[in-house]
């Protein structure tokens, strides 16, 4: 099941609570599986992507903050994690054409309605299914982390007895109970295969 891992940036916390009320019943109406981050401030927004590339799959954010604007702050996030899933939400809509250098998925209006919002989150889970194969981890220090498989390198065993591998990214590792032979099974169709029989 995907979990979608989504950001919120807006220095103002009333359309805050607007996109996470609309989160909040999405969630309950269709059975997805969301979690979400709250900020005010674009800036520790930044600092957390930057130690953490992988936390969200999507963001929404704000194109008129007073630290940053939205526009700056996608493309210093765009240039940590390009496969991140851009929505702004603005009061201007005069600024849609300038968001087009950031490539956002889509670019809402306050208020949002019901609808706008709904289409957008099922037109996302759509793409992400489409273009994306996104697995939940559960690691060793008992953390969920939902990975795209396109950006893993290899999967190695760790430690044989306890059952540990090791998933291989181009700037970290992650380390979660399995076996090769399964995933060996799961990833078959992803172009990886075993260079050793599986254990």
């Amino acid at each position: 099941m995907l979990h979608l891992k989504i950001g919120i940036c807006d220095d103002e916390t009333t359309y805050i609570h607007d996109i996470t009320s609309h989160l909040d019943q999405y969630m309950i109406q269709n059975d997805v599986d969301i979690s979400y981050d709250t900020y005010i401030s674009g800036k520790k927004l930044l600092s957390h992507i930057t130690t953490n590339p992988d936390s969200y799959n999507v963001l929404f954010l704000d194109v008129e903050m007073q630290e940053i604007d939205g526009l700056s702050l996608a493309e210093k996030i765009k240039s940590i994690q390009r496969n991140i899933f851009i929505v702004f939400v603005s009061n201007y809509p005069e600024y849609m054409q300038d968001s087009f250098r950031v490539h956002p998925f889509y670019y809402l209006v306050k208020p949002l309605s019901k609808d706008t919002f709904t289409n957008t989150i099922n037109d996302i889970i759509a793409t992400i299914d489409s273009e994306h194969k996104l697995v939940t981890l559960l690691c060793t220090d008992k953390a969920e982390e939902t990975i795209d498989i396109k950006n893993v390198l290899f999967i190695d065993v760790e430690d044989s007895k306890r059952g540990i591998l090791c998933f291989h990214f181009f700037d970290h590792n992650l380390f979660a109970k399995g076996k090769l032979s399964a995933w060996e099974e799961k990833l078959s169709d992803y172009d990886f295969f075993s260079i050793y029989p599986s254990i």
